[in-house]
């Protein structure tokens, strides 16, 4: 699918549906703020998004019916097959192109047994990033399996390699589907065990040489101990550098220690990342 094919199939949608229409029309509103460190590194791209609140606090699971599955969405959504899945538009877009990829049963938010198949989404969608949030690390449908699609990019650390490790992230990369599965596989069993699964945050993106990379960010926190206090629950997107703050005050408030802090202390630390790295 290419990005102007995705874009009609946005337009339909929103034609259709008004909350649909107004979130994406809304995202010609959303402010931006690039925080650098003192050396000018670029730490994210603060993104000021009201309509995110409805993601960034959601409900628990426990306490809303499953809004994936076919039968509690409303009647305006449609639905694209594609096997076991369905692709939906999101109705609370990030980006101007933004799918959930939701799997056509209710099945739990884990990767074990999918990690092809989000490979092969992106070949689905080659323009786009496909990302996962881990059940515990800002999935807003911990309760039902999903990826997401979006037009995105962010900057990689995998150079010519085929693994890298960067402060809070491991790249794996290669033009050969089984290699990236074998080695995620590999990453995941030596990761910090956690119920239901390591946490982590993982995206798929094209790179420029034809190679498909799989970024991993390894998470030791769901959300930061400021979370209340300032509503920034980080998932793929923040792991990735746009940290989406629904809240104006915090918006404005947010200062590049701030912004730092809250990545790294959901993070594992560098040592924790290129030792993990080193035994792939």
């Amino acid at each position: 699918m290419t990005n102007q094919e995705a874009r009609e199939i946005i337009s339909r949608q929103c034609s259709d549906w008004e909350l649909c229409r107004d979130n994406f029309g809304a995202l010609g509103r959303v402010e931006r703020r690039e925080l650098h460190d003192s050396d000018g590194k670029l730490i994210t791209t603060l993104l000021h998004n009201p309509a995110r609140i409805a993601s960034s606090a959601a409900r628990p699971a426990s306490e809303r019916p499953c809004f994936l599955c076919d039968a509690n969405r409303p009647p305006q959504q449609t639905a694209i097959y594609h096997g076991d899945y369905e692709i939906l538009v999101n109705p609370f877009p990030i980006f101007p192109i933004h799918f959930t990829i939701s799997h056509r049963s209710h099945i739990p938010q884990l990767i074990a047994g999918h990690i092809k198949v989000m490979l092969e989404f992106s070949d689905v969608f080659p323009e786009l990033t496909v990302f996962y949030n881990g059940p515990k690390c800002g999935a807003s449908a911990p309760d039902h399996h999903h990826f997401q699609a979006a037009d995105f990019t962010f900057d990689h650390i995998i150079g010519n390699r085929d693994i890298a490790a960067g402060e809070n992230c491991i790249e794996i990369a290669s033009t050969d589907d089984k290699f990236i599965t074998e080695k995620f596989k590999r990453l995941i069993s030596i990761m910090p065990a956690k119920v239901p699964e390591p946490m982590m945050n993982m995206l798929v993106s094209l790179l420029d040489d034809g190679r498909k990379c799989l970024t991993v960010f390894p998470r030791r926190r769901h959300r930061p101990s400021c979370y209340g206090e300032v509503i920034v629950s980080p998932a793929s997107v923040e792991m990735a550098g746009f940290m989406v703050t629904p809240r104006r005050e915090d918006f404005e408030a947010i200062s590049p220690e701030k912004a730092k802090e809250i990545i790294e202390e959901v993070s594992l630390t560098p040592l924790e990342i290129k030792n993990l790295c080193s035994r792939l």
